[in-house]
């Protein structure tokens, strides 16, 4: 084999090895670039992630407006009145048993 029929291969081969490099290098960032398919699926689940917990505060502030709403002047709710005052001002009957409960209730998480 000459050296001529090398240039000529290589010549020939050198199209084909450029497109291979330049189609690897795209693949390999549509997989795992900033904005690859590994990263969309990062994001997804933390997305899904916040949603629960949006909908979790979303709960939680409906209940404090709620009770809110029970405290205010024109309409005073005095069953949550005497209840938040017993609750916080520790006041109560003497025949009244009182059992204190954590607001949120002990979860184990992993």
């Amino acid at each position: 084999m000459t050296l001529r029929d090398i240039k000529r291969r290589l010549a020939t081969l050198l199209p084909h090895l450029l497109f291979a490099a330049i189609f690897s290098y795209f693949a390999y960032h549509v997989v795992h670039g900033d904005r690859g398919l590994l990263q969309a699926n990062l994001l997804q689940r933390e997305l899904d992630e916040r949603s629960i917990e949006l909908a979790e505060v979303s709960t939680e502030r409906q209940e404090l407006d709620a009770r809110v709403r029970g405290l205010r002047r024109g309409s005073l709710d005095l069953d949550l009145l005497e209840e938040q005052s017993r609750r916080v001002l520790g006041y109560g009957a003497e025949n009244d048993a009182m059992i204190f409960l954590p607001e949120k209730p002990l979860v184990w998480r992993n």
